[in-house]
């Protein structure tokens, strides 16, 4: 999926705006490369589901998958 980072907070979770409208939280330990993210920062995630909750995972940002697909 795509989306854009909608807000962080300091513990470096945060709320990914889906293209779709739709708004998907995600934990820091989700995100790949151990990296922060910022708002307005577009990235490609997926999905997982924990007790009826949606979360988001395997989150990286879009510049860093171009650039590994540019190697």
């Amino acid at each position: 999926m795509v989306g854009t980072i909608k807000k962080v907070n300091r513990q470096g979770a945060g709320i990914i705006a889906v293209t779709d409208g739709s708004l998907v939280p995600y934990v820091f330990s989700d995100v790949l490369n151990n990296r922060g993210l910022q708002p307005g920062e577009r990235v490609f995630f997926s999905l997982r589901i924990v007790k009826g909750n949606t979360f988001a995972q395997n989150i990286m940002a879009m510049r860093e998958q171009l650039q590994s697909s540019a190697r």
